[in-house]
Protein backbone atom coordinates (compact mmCIF):
# COMPACT_ATOMS: atom_id res chain seq x y z
CA UNK A 1 0.00 0.00 0.00
CA UNK A 2 1.44 3.65 -0.98
CA UNK A 3 0.37 6.79 1.12
CA UNK A 4 1.51 10.29 1.02
CA UNK A 5 2.26 12.39 4.26
CA UNK A 6 1.83 15.97 3.77
CA UNK A 7 2.11 18.65 6.18
CA UNK A 8 0.28 21.89 6.25
CA UNK A 9 2.00 24.05 8.89
CA UNK A 10 4.04 22.03 10.39
CA UNK A 11 7.42 19.86 9.56
CA UNK A 12 7.10 16.32 9.34
CA UNK A 13 9.35 14.28 11.25
CA UNK A 14 10.07 10.55 11.34
CA UNK A 15 8.20 9.69 14.19
CA UNK A 16 5.03 11.12 12.48
CA UNK A 17 6.09 9.31 9.71
CA UNK A 18 6.44 5.85 11.69
CA UNK A 19 3.03 6.42 13.48
CA UNK A 20 1.03 6.89 10.21
CA UNK A 21 2.52 4.12 9.00
CA UNK A 22 1.71 2.36 11.49
CA UNK A 23 -2.19 3.07 11.60
CA UNK A 24 -2.44 2.88 7.36
CA UNK A 25 -0.96 -0.91 7.86
CA UNK A 26 -3.83 -2.16 9.56
CA UNK A 27 -6.18 -0.45 6.50
CA UNK A 28 -4.74 -2.84 3.78
CA UNK A 29 -6.92 -5.95 4.75
CA UNK A 30 -10.45 -3.88 4.62
CA UNK A 31 -9.99 -2.42 1.08
CA UNK A 32 -11.56 -4.28 -2.04
CA UNK A 33 -9.23 -6.69 -4.57
CA UNK A 34 -7.24 -3.93 -6.07
CA UNK A 35 -3.75 -4.06 -7.34
CA UNK A 36 -1.15 -3.74 -5.18
CA UNK A 37 -0.34 0.44 -6.65
CA UNK A 38 -4.10 1.04 -6.69
CA UNK A 39 -4.16 1.01 -2.67
CA UNK A 40 -3.29 4.79 -2.35
CA UNK A 41 -3.92 6.69 0.73
CA UNK A 42 -3.22 10.65 1.21
CA UNK A 43 -2.44 11.74 4.64
CA UNK A 44 -2.73 15.65 5.48
CA UNK A 45 -1.74 16.50 8.86
CA UNK A 46 -2.16 20.28 10.41
CA UNK A 47 -2.22 22.12 13.02
CA UNK A 48 -4.90 24.84 14.18
CA UNK A 49 -4.20 28.38 15.64
CA UNK A 50 -4.99 26.86 19.23
CA UNK A 51 -1.96 24.49 18.75
CA UNK A 52 -4.58 21.31 17.99
CA UNK A 53 -3.95 18.79 15.42
CA UNK A 54 -5.78 18.08 12.38
CA UNK A 55 -5.47 14.71 10.41
CA UNK A 56 -7.35 14.48 6.98
CA UNK A 57 -7.38 10.72 5.33
CA UNK A 58 -8.11 10.54 2.03
CA UNK A 59 -8.19 7.35 0.04
CA UNK A 60 -9.16 7.03 -3.88
CA UNK A 61 -11.35 4.05 -4.85
CA UNK A 62 -12.95 3.49 -8.08
CA UNK A 63 -16.38 5.41 -8.72
CA UNK A 64 -15.16 6.91 -4.93
CA UNK A 65 -13.09 8.66 -2.53
CA UNK A 66 -13.57 8.26 1.11
CA UNK A 67 -11.75 10.48 3.58
CA UNK A 68 -11.93 10.92 7.39
CA UNK A 69 -10.87 13.89 9.11
CA UNK A 70 -10.68 14.04 13.44
CA UNK A 71 -8.98 16.84 15.33
CA UNK A 72 -7.40 16.72 18.41
CA UNK A 73 -4.99 17.54 21.14
CA UNK A 74 -2.19 14.75 20.31
CA UNK A 75 -1.10 13.49 17.39
CA UNK A 76 -1.13 9.23 18.07
CA UNK A 77 -4.65 9.82 19.27
CA UNK A 78 -6.07 12.31 16.41
CA UNK A 79 -4.51 9.42 13.70
CA UNK A 80 -5.81 6.09 15.56
CA UNK A 81 -8.94 7.85 15.56
CA UNK A 82 -9.36 8.90 11.83
CA UNK A 83 -7.77 5.71 10.76
CA UNK A 84 -10.70 3.38 12.95
CA UNK A 85 -13.15 5.98 11.17
CA UNK A 86 -11.57 5.20 7.61
CA UNK A 87 -11.82 1.41 8.56
CA UNK A 88 -15.55 1.74 9.26
CA UNK A 89 -16.20 3.58 6.05
CA UNK A 90 -13.98 0.85 4.04
CA UNK A 91 -15.14 -1.68 5.50
CA UNK A 92 -18.78 -0.73 4.39
CA UNK A 93 -18.01 -0.21 0.74
CA UNK A 94 -16.25 -3.44 0.77
CA UNK A 95 -19.76 -4.92 2.06
CA UNK A 96 -21.38 -2.97 -0.46
CA UNK A 97 -19.44 -4.43 -3.11
CA UNK A 98 -20.27 -7.87 -1.94
CA UNK A 99 -23.70 -7.59 -1.93
CA UNK A 100 -23.98 -6.20 -5.55
CA UNK A 101 -22.16 -8.98 -6.86
CA UNK A 102 -24.21 -11.94 -5.17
Amino acid sequence: MFHQIVGKGLQIRQWMKDLVDKATDKLSKYFPHLPPDGKFIRVTIGRDVVKRYKVRLQVSLPKRILFAQEQGDKLRTTVNEAADEMRRQLKRYRDRLRRFKK
